[in-house]
């Protein structure tokens, strides 16, 4: 793969952002799943970090996959499950990334293999560990027209999470462009 730093890194932004979504399992389980950010709805059921029921890896776990679906899915950068799920830099990126999508009059679709090595809880923060493949294409929202032929991009991705008034909230993610 030609490593092109900012070419791929808003490319897996925008794939990424648009199409990580609730794909449970345990460590080193690799999962695949599809999504378009068209689809404006959003996740309105019980939020799972909050259920004491789990334990913290798995709540942190739940609320990444159902975050990164919610957030992903939102196609207007005012939609209420971006700043539910989200916080801090991770907020703003999404709501850019919306703001984006929506003044370029395109949309997102993507098939993800979602990797995941490690979920650490300490307190009120925790960290997700992922190696995610990405194979995305963008559209018109006027026309349909592809804009972007299929693009397949892999990372490794860090991201943050932050326990905000009781509840995990995606506060950071960073993509490092590599193979899985």
């Amino acid at each position: 793969m030609a490593m092109r730093a900012r070419p791929v890194t808003v490319a897996l932004a925008v794939g990424l952002t648009a199409g990580l979504l609730a794909c449970g399992g345990g460590d080193g389980e690799v999962t695949s799943s599809t999504t378009s950010t068209e689809d404006d709805s959003s996740s309105t059921g019980e939020d799972e970090a909050t259920t004491t029921t789990l334990a913290p890896e798995e709540a942190v776990w739940n609320t990444w996959t159902a975050g990164l679906l919610a957030a992903g899915n939102a196609v207007d950068p005012n939609d209420p499950a971006i700043a539910q799920y989200t916080t801090g830099q991770a907020f703003e990126n999404y709501v850019q990334t919306k703001a984006d999508n929506q003044a370029g009059r395109r949309r997102v679709e993507s098939t993800i293999e979602h990797n995941r090595k490690t979920v650490t809880v300490t307190g009120d923060s925790a960290t997700v560990e992922d190696c995610v493949v990405d194979t995305s294409n963008a559209y018109s929202t006027d026309t349909g027209q592809v804009l972007r032929s299929p693009e397949v991009n892999s990372a490794d991705v860090d991201a943050t999470l932050q326990r905000v008034d009781g509840v995990w909230k995606i506060a950071n993610i960073r993509y490092t462009p590599q193979e899985c």
